[in-house]
């Protein structure tokens, strides 16, 4: 794990955190230039935008792969995908973040420090 400066994720304040990614995954990495290959040569052959939801699924799709990896991105993606139908109003649907930031350290702002008293 490197440490690296960083915003807090809870308050947004300057801080530092711990990542334990480094470089992307080859699933990610190959699934990222799929959905590329999608919107550079696939896409524009539709007739407009015909995308119900903002961003759109295939910005969505690249969003939750860069960020939570190649499966869960999958996983996040196909659950978008199945909303997609005229069930569903559509609407803004951003990707969702994650509950709890791995390797934060903490940021003095934020994070109470008690000391203790003799």
């Amino acid at each position: 794990m490197s440490e690296r400066t960083g915003r807090c994720p809870r308050c947004g304040s300057l801080a530092e955190r711990a990542t334990s990614r480094g470089t992307p995954s080859i699933g990610s990495r190959v699934l990222r230039s799929g959905v590329r290959f999608y919107q550079n040569y696939i896409s524009p052959l539709k007739m407009g935008s015909t995308c119900r939801f903002e961003p759109t699924c295939s910005a969505y799709a690249l969003q939750v792969i860069s960020a939570r990896g190649a499966v869960t991105g999958i996983v996040l993606t196909l659950v978008r995908l199945s909303k997609c139908g005229p069930w569903h109003p559509g609407g803004y649907d951003p990707a969702p973040r994650s509950r709890r930031p791995k390797g934060h350290v903490g940021c003095p702002y934020c994070t109470p420090t008690t000391t203790k008293e003799s």
